[in-house]
């Protein structure tokens, strides 16, 4: 055997016989992975305290803490652990507005090299005196903002005392006629919300207070929502970042198409920061399960994006311009922010969309 394959030979002799030392390094532990609160009764908010540790030898920092809704609160007791500290967080969650089966995540992010996103996961059953069926509440979907609309919820009375049901503030509901029907005496009810054309495109919002006469769940605030869409759809537009995300990410939106022209084509999508980079998937028929809930988009395109680390997103943000076939959809946009007004107010959009104006591409202003 020559000098150089016994060399190599030597150093993985050594390596396995653990001669050299390892590498010094932080390393996260978090003293369970998994709560399970029970069965609790909606509106309670139960607690539990997870504790993290630096089982490294080198200082750990955990960098952000983000819970998966806003049901969870997570807070450490501190953000820096030298090698063997540990720190208690008292994690929490509200559910209020949840039934039935729940489940829930916490991310917490960390200079641990090896496992950078370690992942709480929380989960449990919310009793309720009175469930809502579909749970979210009354939503209206369409297409046609000048067609007549109309949308169900029912309410389910749990308990053996009967429904005594008073609907509050119908009258400041100016978009929907609310009527509210018996099915089962003192058990089950139905609330059937009727549009008064013209909608606009976009979201149209309300909730009614419903007073049940349950001493348990006396009051149970059911939302109402219309939704038109128009015929070139953007179903993410925008998306939300913080400065503090430290990698790149991959994100991917879709565009839903509502007309009838087999010939729509999603023709580019271009990016005037040249950080931001995007491709057009084939066009697809809708999945089963979006056909299953009207309105049914005719074509499905999905756009895939790399957005680099947070601190190289500006602080106005980006857009990209997403340009079709469609003469009265041309152009339509999808926008990455830091701003999270402007991600609400993009996402829960009321009106029609004002008429994009390009950033790249053809027709964009130049700087």
């Amino acid at each position: 055997m020559s000098a150089f394959p016994r060399f190599i030979a030597l150093i993985g002799l050594m390596a396995l016989a653990g001669v050299f030392p390892a590498i010094a390094q932080p390393k996260i532990h978090l003293s369970q992975g998994l709560w399970d609160f029970g069965t609790i009764w909606h509106g309670e908010k139960p607690s539990f305290t997870l504790v993290i540790t630096n089982v490294g030898d080198q200082p750990l920092k955990i960098t952000r803490v983000q819970p998966a809704c806003g049901c969870t609160a997570m807070q450490p007791a501190r953000y820096d652990l030298g090698p063997g500290e540990a720190t208690e967080v008292v994690a929490s969650y509200d559910s209020t507005g949840k039934q039935e089966s729940q489940t829930s995540s916490v991310t917490i992010f960390s200079t641990d090299p090896v496992t950078p996103e370690a992942k709480f996961e929380i989960k449990g059953f919310v009793k309720r005196a009175v469930t809502m069926e579909p749970m979210g509440g009354l939503v209206i979907r369409a297409t046609d903002p000048a067609k007549p609309l109309e949308g169900r919820v029912k309410l389910k009375n749990h308990m053996d005392e009967p429904f005594k049901i008073e609907v509050l503030g119908r009258e400041l509901i100016t978009a929907f006629d609310i009527e509210v029907k018996e099915i089962e005496p003192g058990r089950l009810v139905e609330i059937v919300a009727k549009t008064r054309p013209p909608l606009t495109y976009g979201t149209t919002s309300s909730s009614l207070v419903v007073k049940t006469g349950i001493a348990r769940e006396a009051q149970i605030n059911v939302p109402v929502q219309a939704r038109i869409f128009e015929r070139v759809h953007v179903a993410q537009p925008a998306m939300l970042f913080i400065k503090q995300d430290t990698k790149p990410a991959k994100r991917g939106i879709e565009v839903h198409y509502f007309g009838e022209d087999e010939n729509f084509m999603i023709t580019g999508v271009c990016c005037k920061n040249p950080l931001f980079k995007a491709a057009v998937g084939p066009k697809s028929p809708p999945p089963a399960w979006m056909r299953s809930i009207p309105p049914v988009p005719k074509f499905v395109f999905s756009i895939s994006m790399d957005i680099p680390p947070g601190p190289q997103i500006p602080d106005a943000g980006v857009v990209f311009d997403i340009t079709t076939n469609d003469p009265d959809y041309p152009l339509v946009q999808t926008v990455v922010t830091l701003n999270k007004d402007t991600f609400q107010a993009l996402t829960y959009r009321t009106g029609p969309a004002p008429k994009p104006v390009p950033t790249c591409g053809p027709g964009a202003a130049v700087p």
